[in-house]
């Protein structure tokens, strides 16, 4: 875990020697702008709990009962118009379980925390204007590591006396006559049960995020906007942030987040309607007033 922090410090790093040189890709005619952005917004985790009857439709399994808050803060340089990188932290918080669904028979629930880490590429594609101010659209994509921390229990009778059995003995995953479930790497991480009869895990995996986001200024230096996301994990420890794997499980655990983003402008020019008026749109019509 130290080598990963490390490899996050030094790209950091190399972001900000980039960001303080200000020498763009390419000879545009914008400056380059630092920007510190903070959101909130809610998420959903897409995983082995839940399940809709359609099994050909899994955006079906989407259920917004189950939508979790997340939050992050992050660093943004745009080294012109059309490129930028950022470094965000974002703080998660999940839950789910098997109450009327296909699944319901399992009685699988859980409560999870994450901590995300990631660095992106940005790809501004398009600027327009709206009243007497401008707005771009962007897509991003990165790389990233997700530290998580999850509860879970389940009350699947898998010995059929009757008695719902809480992840079974020996703190082993359920598996039983059924085989329902995968053993979870690092087997001797799990605690538990508690008072509750809650497990508890904890690892960490790889995430690809990416998606769009808007932004529009509302004065000279704040700005609005949201962002739509996704999550790709890879890795051993990928498919248990649920606190399961089965064993008809085709992918890891996944979430999507939508995040409505405020924007401070710490350096550099930018289009505003408080700062340039209607002469800064002589770019998109040609010159006239």
């Amino acid at each position: 875990m130290k080598r990963i922090l490390l490899f996050f410090m030094a790209a950091a790093l190399s972001v900000g020697n980039l960001s303080a040189r200000k020498s763009g890709l390419h000879k545009f005619t914008s400056d380059a702008k630092d920007f510190l952005n903070i959101g909130v917004g809610p998420n959903y985790m897409f995983a082995d709990l839940g399940g809709a009857d359609f099994q050909n439709m899994w955006f079906t399994d989407w259920d917004l009962e189950y939508t979790r808050p997340s939050a992050f803060v992050g660093y943004e340089h745009a080294f012109n118009n059309y490129v930028g990188t950022r470094a965000q932290l974002v703080y998660n918080m999940f839950g789910g379980n098997d109450d009327n669904s296909r699944n319901e028979y399992r009685g699988f629930e859980y409560k999870s925390n994450s901590v995300e880490l990631s660095i992106q590429a940005l790809y501004y594609f398009f600027r327009g204007s709206w009243g007497r101010t401008t707005y771009e659209l962007f897509l991003y994509a990165g790389i990233g590591y997700n530290w998580y921390w999850t509860k879970w229990s389940c009350n699947l009778d898998t010995d059929g006396d009757g008695v719902g059995d809480t992840y079974a003995q020996n703190r082993r995953p359920i598996q039983g006559a059924l085989h329902l479930d995968k053993e979870i790497p690092n087997q001797d991480a799990v605690e538990g049960p508690d008072d509750d009869g809650m497990f508890k895990y904890s690892s960490g995996a790889w995430e690809i995020p990416f998606g769009i986001g808007i932004r529009f200024p509302v004065t000279p230096r704040l700005n609005l906007g949201a962002d739509l996301s996704w999550r790709y994990a890879f890795g051993r420890y990928s498919d248990y942030m649920d606190g399961i794997s089965t064993w008809w499980s085709n992918m890891n655990d996944t979430y999507a987040t939508l995040m409505f983003t405020l924007s401070y402008r710490l350096q550099g020019n930018q289009d505003c309607y408080a700062k340039y008026g209607r002469g800064q749109f002589r770019h998109f019509n040609h010159g006239r007033r």
